[in-house]
């Protein structure tokens, strides 16, 4: 297993009235080709902020992202997952699963991505006409359509069902299987299964949990 993203030393903190309050508070963390790590914590405790800079949408106040990869903020490279999803309104939903690939200038497989989110049928529908549930599964597809080394998910699975929540785990399980690395933020005990590791970000330290 090759390792993908090391975090060394990562600080990070937000000024609050006449304080500063520390969200990140010099995390440690090495992930690696194929696995499936949970941040989770309570709302508030960082885990936004994290992959925020892990995304290179933050800058952290002092520690450094290292990559094992060239090129890490390109679509085949890093992907994300935002909470608030990202679609652009103006194009359907097929349009905007296949965007990374036409920024590419590659025609990726739309459907297949979108038949295992059960949205095929959904495609030509546009943004606005589809519910939460079914624009953050075309957001799901977007981040997975060029085949990332690194997909970055916040609350992933929020917006799903119980049925529809394990089909989302299980298509992370698979992607992880063919060699992406996965760190995911989820409160949800129904995702804990599908993780190789499960972090707790409490009080701007991350702690490994044994049990779940």
């Amino acid at each position: 297993m090759s390792t993908i993203v090391t975090l060394r030393g990562i600080t990070k903190s937000y000024r609050r009235g006449d304080s500063d309050m520390v969200v990140l508070d010099d995390l440690h963390a090495s992930i690696g080709s194929g696995e499936v790590v949970i941040i989770r914590g309570r709302s508030g405790s960082g885990k936004t902020t994290l992959l925020n800079i892990l995304s290179g949408w933050q800058s952290p106040d002092s520690g450094s992202v290292d990559w094992g990869m060239d090129q890490p903020h390109s679509w085949d490279r890093v992907a994300v997952v935002p909470q608030s999803l990202g679609l652009l309104p103006e194009l359907t939903l097929g349009e905007n699963i296949g965007l990374p690939g036409r920024l590419a200038d590659d025609e990726s497989d739309v459907h297949d991505v979108a038949e295992k989110l059960e949205i095929s049928h959904l495609l030509d529908r546009a943004v606005g006409g589809a519910s939460l549930g079914e624009q953050q599964r075309a957001a799901i597809g977007r981040a997975l359509i060029r085949g990332p080394a690194l997909l970055l998910a916040d609350e992933p699975s929020s917006h799903q069902d119980l049925q529809r929540l394990h089909l989302v785990w299980r298509l992370v399980s698979e992607v992880a299987g063919g060699g992406t690395a996965v760190i995911a933020a989820t409160h949800d005990p129904d995702a804990f299964g599908y993780a190789d590791r499960i972090m707790d970000l409490n009080e701007g330290r991350l702690l490994p949990v044994t049990h779940p």
